[in-house]
């Protein structure tokens, strides 16, 4: 399922339900504020994007986006000041979605590591979406990095600018609420396999020199 019509998907997904942990009017207010689509989103994107692209052998992924720093060169030579209203001008008409090199280095550091041949080496199911529904009307969806049905795992790419050790990655864990994000996929899957999924978040940094980090949570909770 393409990305655009998973969004289109009438349901609940983490990142909705996370603001509702703050409260249910800071839960209703984010619900029915339109959002943004940040630069840190688009990179995030791209780099799911790459990884997609890799495990299908599919380059044409990519086609609508561009490394920034390139185009800068060609268009403003060595010496670019992003700041002038040419640059800010000639920025919002290129077309297509600009990511910053460190991010594509990133991915780059990942698709070429032997924490990435071993995740993937038996096979498994890139950027998989799965619907349940709780309760008697609550509709949930969720779009999952990676999926290894023959281990129970689900895989989480995250990007990071701090080096990846434990602590780095605990602190992002509880700051980013992503306790609950691999509570919410482990409950998809149990609800879509009748078994409890285990998670691994995998941490790669986007400067040099671009450092993996593992996180395992091990879910197990009988309903």
């Amino acid at each position: 399922m393409k990305f655009e019509d998973y969004k289109n998907i009438d349901a609940y997904n983490a990142s909705m339900l996370k603001h509702f942990l703050h409260g249910e009017k800071t839960g209703m207010h984010k619900l029915q504020t339109p959002q943004t689509e940040s630069e840190a989103l688009i990179n995030g994107r791209y780099f799911h994007e790459k990884i997609e692209a890799y495990l299908k052998n599919d380059p044409a992924i990519l086609s609508n986006y561009a490394i920034l720093e390139d185009l800068e060169r060609e268009r403003f030579g060595d010496n670019v000041n992003r700041r002038t209203k040419n640059y800010r001008e000639w920025r919002n008409s290129v077309e297509l979605s600009l990511i910053d090199r460190n991010i594509d280095a990133a991915a780059n550091s990942l698709l070429g590591s032997d924490v990435f041949a071993e995740l993937t080496r038996h096979g498994g199911e890139n950027e998989i979406t799965l619907l349940a529904d709780y309760q008697q009307d609550i509709k949930l969806k969720g779009r999952l990095d990676y999926l290894i049905n023959m281990e129970n795992i689900i895989v989480d790419w995250k990007t990071t600018h701090k080096l990846p050790t434990k602590k780095n990655i605990e602190h992002a864990i509880r700051d980013y609420n992503y306790m609950f994000s691999a509570a919410f996929y482990s409950f998809l899957c149990y609800k879509n396999f009748a078994e409890w999924f285990d998670f691994i978040f995998v941490f790669v940094q986007t400067v040099p020199p671009y450092d993996i980090g593992l996180y395992t949570i091990i879910i197990k909770c009988p309903l």
